[in-house]
């Protein structure tokens, strides 16, 4: 209940207003896969995290409920009766054929990739966790892991040099019409040898 202004909610409702226009361009273009995996699969997996990171305070019910009679529309064309049971779940009156195509609001895609950052973060931490335990339990122990008590998390206010100097190079490379980079990867594997700044870091660059 009451405002959707956590940041976890700015998410999500980012991640709803972003499947409503990924689904309609993809049914624009009938490629029905797609629409399939924006409108469904990957629409599912936010609402999953949603619930996961709200696990202490609770989802908002306002978003939870846009979130079910969007994702009914936006599977309508191809699953229509799975949709239509949901749509009378909801108490709606009418068909979900005769529904309107919901209208997206704005994406805020630096909240989208602050939170794409945090998973990406939460990940690395435990997979170092399990480093951790693997290493002080040993190769023979058959008791439960060791239990890590603290943590030390450095925070950088700037890049070194040679991802700085990574990030303008794509920054300029990038073009925002295609979505794509000018340069090939061979090209860019290239211009990343030569320069004595980047070249010590190739590897890490291109992996």
């Amino acid at each position: 209940e009451g405002p959707a202004d956590t940041f976890h909610d700015r998410v999500f409702e980012s991640e709803i207003n972003k499947a409503i226009k990924l689904t309609e361009e993809a049914y624009e273009r009938t490629q029905f896969r797609d629409a399939l995996k924006s409108g469904f699969f990957d629409f599912q997996n936010a609402r999953d995290h949603y619930r996961t990171v709200t696990e202490g305070s609770g989802m908002n019910k306002g978003l939870i409920l846009r979130f079910i009679e969007i994702q009914a529309v936006l599977i309508t064309p191809i699953c229509p009766h799975f949709a239509e049971q949901v749509w009378k779940m909801l108490g709606k009156s009418g068909s979900v054929l005769h529904a309107r195509w919901p209208v997206a609001g704005p994406v805020d895609e630096l909240a989208l990739r602050e939170s794409e950052y945090l998973k990406d973060s939460v990940y690395n931490f435990r997979t170092k966790l399990g480093v951790w335990q693997k290493a002080k339990a040993g190769k023979k122990s058959t008791g439960p892991p060791p239990k890590a008590t603290e943590a030390t998390i450095n925070v950088s206010t700037s890049f070194p040099e040679w991802q700085r100097v990574t990030l303008d190079y794509l920054n300029e490379q990038y073009d925002e019409g295609s979505r794509d980079f000018r340069a090939s990867t061979a090209e860019m594997r290239d211009v990343f040898a030569k320069n004595p700044i980047t070249a010590p870091k190739i590897t890490d660059i291109m992996s």
